[in-house]
C-alpha cells in the first residue's frame, strides 16, 4: 500500500502564477498604446488631406496654361529674332540688356527698332492675360489671367557712364514701349487695373569689357490675379 505524506497545509509547494499574469497583462496593454499611437500618426499626420478631385483637375489645367503662355511669349520673341531666356520656375522671361541700349557718347542711348521689335511681340502675346470677354479672338482658349511686370538689372561697363538713376530708365523703357503700341495702356486685369506694369531692378556690380550689360526681365503673376476671381 502507497501511502501519501501527510499535508502540512503550508502551501509552500503551490505555485502562485498572479505576478505572471499582471505581466502579461501590462506588456499587452503597452502594445496597444503603441500600435494607437501608430495608427493616429499615420492616419492623421502620415497623409497628406486629399484634395478634392475637381481641384486637382483645375490646378493641373492651370499650369498647362501658364506653361503654354510662357512658351508662347518665348515663341514670339524668338521669331522676331530677340535673344532671350524662359524660367518657368520663376515665370521669368529674360533678355539681354544690350540688345536694347548702347554706351554711346558717354551716356546711355536707347535702339529704338529693337525696342519697336520688342513692343510688336508684347502687343501679340499680353492680351491673352486679359479676361476671356475681352481678349481678341487670336487667344481662344488660352486665356489666363495674370499681369507682367518689366524690370532693369543692369551691369554697367567699368569704364564709361553710370546710369545712376535706374528709376528713369525703367520709366523710360516702359514708356517707350506703350507709346509704340498705345494698346498695351489699354490692357486691363480682372482687378480693373493696368496690366502691363513696371518694377524696380537692381544695380549690379560694373562688367568687364566696354558693353551695357545686364537683363531686361518680364515677370508674370498669376497668382495675385487668381486670388481676385
Amino acid at each position: 500500500m502507497i501511502r501519501r505524506p501527510p499535508d502540512t497545509g503550508d502551501g509552500a509547494d503551490q505555485i502562485d502564477f498572479k505576478p505572471f499574469f499582471d505581466m502579461i497583462v501590462g506588456v499587452l496593454f503597452i502594445l496597444l498604446v503603441i500600435i494607437s499611437g501608430q495608427l493616429y500618426q499615420t492616419r492623421f499626420h502620415g497623409k497628406a488631406p486629399v484634395k478634392d478631385e475637381a481641384l486637382l483637375v483645375s490646378e493641373r489645367l492651370k499650369r498647362e496654361k501658364i506653361s503654354q503662355f510662357l512658351q508662347g511669349f518665348q515663341d514670339n520673341l524668338t521669331l522676331q529674332a530677340l535673344t532671350n531666356h524662359l524660367d518657368t520656375n520663376t515665370q521669368t522671361v529674360s533678355l539681354p540688356l544690350h540688345q536694347f541700349f548702347e554706351l554711346r557718347e558717354e551716356s546711355v542711348k536707347p535702339k529704338p527698332d529693337v525696342i519697336g521689335t520688342l513692343a510688336r511681340a508684347l502687343s501679340q502675346s499680353l492680351p491673352c492675360l486679359t479676361t476671356a470677354s475681352t481678349a481678341p479672338d487670336a487667344c481662344r482658349g488660352k486665356v489666363i489671367d495674370g499681369v507682367v511686370y518689366l524690370s532693369l538689372h543692369v551691369a554697367p561697363p567699368q569704364s564709361g557712364v553710370l546710369p545712376t538713376n535706374l528709376e528713369a530708365l525703367t520709366l523710360s523703357l516702359h514708356g517707350r514701349i506703350a507709346e509704340m503700341q498705345p494698346a498695351l495702356l489699354r490692357l486691363n486685369a480682372r482687378d480693373g487695373q493696368a496690366l502691363f506694369k513696371r518694377r524696380y531692378g537692381t544695380m549690379l556690380p560694373p562688367a568687364a569689357g566696354p558693353d551695357f550689360q545686364g537683363s531686361l526681365e518680364f515677370y508674370f503673376d498669376f497668382e495675385t490675379a487668381q486670388m481676385q476671381k
